[in-house]
């Protein structure tokens, strides 16, 4: 299990001559052990009509990763959005 980083951990794995440095406790989680710490993601199921975690459905099933529960709410409300301006862009209409 990795130990829970804080401002005391990382001030003594940083040498004095870098100066101050404001990093998240996600960021020097990641310094320190070597691994990237990823942000939670939502994703928005086409199938149940939810919003799942990264742990939900295949990817052909669902939009995102979004990176707030609310965000993937309004998944298809988005979706919408964008189709409607492609359909009426100038640049891209043939008609």
């Amino acid at each position: 299990m990795t130990p829970a980083v804080n401002a005391v951990t990382v001030a003594s794995v940083v040498p004095r001559e870098w100066g101050t440095i404001d990093v998240s406790a996600d960021r020097a989680l990641a310094e320190i052990t070597g691994r990237h710490v990823m942000a939670e993601q939502y994703y928005y199921c086409l199938d149940h009509k939810s919003v799942e975690s990264e742990d939900g459905c295949k990817s052909a099933d669902r939009l995102g990763p979004y990176s707030s529960r609310d965000e993937a709410t309004h998944a298809l409300e988005k979706v919408e959005q964008r189709n409607e301006a492609w359909d009426t862009d100038p640049r891209w209409n043939d008609d």
